[in-house]
């Protein structure tokens, strides 16, 4: 007879709780080797370790179920290659968007800081021009109304600023 863990046991050695291996029981994706017909136990055989790994490894990088059935249904070198490569695309423009939001937040953050500096200092914050590395912000605590008030106020501004953004 061949060699089972119990679920329990499975559990333990792979760092994960009965529930998720009954629910991947559930849904179809990882089905116990045997199961007791008297008490309903679940048990594994060692042959299957490979497969909850690969399960496991393949939820670690933001797999659906889904995608992982289908995967486990069809394994083989051409859908592993496939599979991974579309993930490495995912990841790819995930870290792109993550790194455009941490440049704002950076960007914001040195504004801040900037203006805390210039307030400490006594700099009126009527106007304000503001370097942030790539770009160049301009800042009024003046509300205006009137969009002829405003677009008066930004002309006004752009005349008395150079090409390096100070004021001339």
């Amino acid at each position: 007879m061949k060699a089972y863990l119990s679920i329990t046991q499975l559990g333990k050695i792979k760092h994960i709780t009965t529930e998720t291996l009954r629910h991947y029981d559930r849904i179809g994706l990882f089905t116990p080797g045997y199961i007791d017909p008297d008490t309903r136990y679940r048990y594994y055989s060692l042959d299957q370790i490979e497969q909850i790994d690969t399960i496991l490894e393949l939820r670690d990088m933001g797999m659906s179920l889904g995608d992982i059935r289908t995967f486990m249904e069809n394994r083989d070198v051409a859908m592993s290659l496939k599979l991974l490569s579309e993930k490495e695309t995912e990841l790819e423009k995930e870290i792109a968007v993550k790194r455009r939001l941490l440049k704002n937040i950076r960007e914001k953050r040195c504004y801040i800081e900037q203006m805390q500096k210039e307030e400490a200092a006594g700099v009126p914050q009527e106007w304000k021009i503001c370097h942030l590395k790539e770009s160049i912000y301009v800042v009024s605590k003046v509300y205006r109304t009137e969009m002829e008030e405003y677009l008066l106020d930004v002309t006004m501004l752009k005349q008395n600023l150079s090409d390096d953004g100070s004021f001339q």
